[in-house]
């Protein structure tokens, strides 16, 4: 019980309301109850209610307490549920956050008697287009999924309208527009408007940006910089943004070092990165290339061991946290595949000088 988390407490109140435990109408116990109960902060509590209250599940009455609401539940025949296999598809395995949130992913469908079938894309359309065909036509009780270059016009948009139609599914890191695809995200549009709000307010006014034009945490960053310069009034010079596609992020850093590249170092106080990987790399470079200012401050996402290695100031992700969070909104889903169980996290800046 001691790593009872919020994502078992929503579960489990979930599972008691579909067994009519708690009918609509009813009050559930109260954080203090559920506190005492199940030996976890009010603030776990709190977090597993807010929850249900998302999906419509719960809702507050001030002065009153928490109660049930089963209007909107759905729950699809017994036969549904023979399988008990799930599809996760993603990029690669390389990137360095993916083990932890895989291992969040696992954690949470082995308890609940799951077992996950793995495929990886390499970032390619095809690969992917292939391992979309396999779970349409496997036997599949639902997929989790992160989109190939999401932040390009979907090239296998017709695949995933299948999906949307037949298969209970999470997207993470990225949302498609027109379908009915439910995701979880890791907010970054706020991650981005934050770090930069945090650069502006440290005085920093060239604030350079190297982001990956195909993926759309990168896109979401950049619009998160973006509306912190308009915030303020502020103009943001061209050459201090630099995209780059993801499939090339080994090359950044060769020489000759890209043009644009090399105006946006040369033009700016601070970087914000892709992530902590690209943070890493960048710092490296200029501490063998001193034609650029010394005291450049560079910040990425992610808030990994790589950031707390080299010092670098970071846009949390919840890792672990958000693979559990990925399964158990696909488990909610398998039962009521009408929910929206999308979820998007709130990032912080942690700040390392």
């Amino acid at each position: 019980m001691a790593h009872f988390k919020y994502t078992d407490l929503a579960l489990w109140l979930r599972e008691q309301i579909e067994k009519g435990q708690y009918r609509d109408g009813d009050r559930i116990p109260t954080e203090a109850e559920l506190s005492e109960r199940f030996l976890v902060s009010r603030d776990t509590v709190r977090k597993a209610v807010a929850v249900l209250e998302q999906e419509n599940l719960l809702y507050k009455v001030r002065g009153s307490g928490t109660y049930v609401d089963t209007s909107d539940l759905k729950l699809l025949p017994d036969s549904f549920y023979s399988s008990r296999r799930v599809g996760i598809l993603m990029n690669n395995l390389d990137h360095y956050i993916f083990p932890s949130i895989i291992k969040g992913i696992n954690a949470v469908l082995n308890k609940h008697g799951y077992t996950s079938v793995m495929q990886f894309t390499n970032n390619c359309i095809s690969q992917e287009r292939e391992a979309l065909m396999d779970f349409l036509e496997g036997d599949f009780a639902g997929l989790i999924i992160e989109p190939t270059k999401g932040a390009l016009p979907q090239l296998n948009y017709d695949l995933y309208q299948r999906i949307a139609r037949t298969r209970p599914a999470v997207l993470i890191h990225a949302k498609i527009p027109g379908l009915s695809l439910s995701y979880v995200t890791g907010g970054d549009e706020k991650g981005g408007l934050l770090l930069t709000d945090y650069l502006l307010d440290q005085g920093h006014k060239k604030i350079a940006v190297i982001f990956a034009l195909d993926d759309q945490t990168g896109t979401a960053r950049y619009l998160g910089f973006v509306k912190a310069f308009q915030n303020r009034g502020i103009a943001i010079p061209d050459e201090t943004i630099f995209w780059y596609d993801s499939s090339d992020v080994s090359e950044i850093f060769t020489e000759p070092l890209n043009a644009r590249l090399h105006a946006a170092l040369s033009s700016c106080s601070a970087v914000i990165c892709q992530d902590d990987r690209l943070a890493n790399y960048l710092k490296k470079y200029l501490a063998l290339h001193k034609e650029f200012r010394e005291d450049i401050v560079i910040c990425g996402f992610d808030d990994s061991e790589i950031a707390r290695d080299q010092n670098l100031t970071s846009v949390t992700h919840p890792k672990e946290e958000f693979g559990e969070c990925a399964a158990m909104r696909l488990l909610e889903k398998i039962k009521n595949p009408s929910a929206d169980v999308s979820f998007e996290f709130i990032p912080k800046v942690v700040v390392r000088k």
